[in-house]
This record gives C-alpha cells, structure tokens and sequence, in this order.
C-alpha cells in the first residue's frame, strides 16, 4: 500500500522490498541483495536489475517521489522519509 493505492508484487519483488525497508537510508549492494535474496552471489546481475526494474514501476511510477533510489556503482536504498 503506497498513499492508498493497493501494490501487487510478485515474491521476488517483495523480498527486495522488505530487504532494503529493513535497512532505511543504507545503500544496500547488488552482491548484498543477491547473497539475501536469491541465496547466490553468481545470479546474472540482468536477473536483479529487472526485479529492481519491476518494482520501481510498480511502486515509484506512479509518484511524485521515488521511494527506491539507486547509489550509482554502490547499490540501492531506500529513503523512508519519502510517503510510501
């Protein structure tokens, strides 16, 4: 639920979701997220980018205020300060 809007996600998806609200404004690497998500340091980074993709459309596109921001060659975050 993002400012009332209901926001289905696939299991993958909310995983990152949960992962990255878990650690508010830490940068949280692609090896990080793929070690805690899929179990596997060696999963293609095109695997991860299109479930990052994926959930930016559905949470972020619609608003104003991207919730999930990228760290250019550090990783994501999240900033819990923007309205979710």
């Amino acid at each position: 639920d993002r400012s009332g809007q209901f926001i289905v996600l696939r299991p993958k998806e909310f995983a990152i979701l949960v992962y990255l609200m878990e650690r508010p404004e830490e940068v949280v690497s692609r090896h990080e997220l793929a070690l805690n998500i899929w179990r596997d340091s060696e999963i293609w980074t095109n695997t991860l980018d299109v479930h990052v993709n994926h959930l930016r459309r559905k949470l972020d596109k619609p608003f104003k205020n991207p919730l999930i921001q990228t760290v250019h060659g550090k990783g994501y975050t999240i900033d819990e300060r923007k309205n979710i």
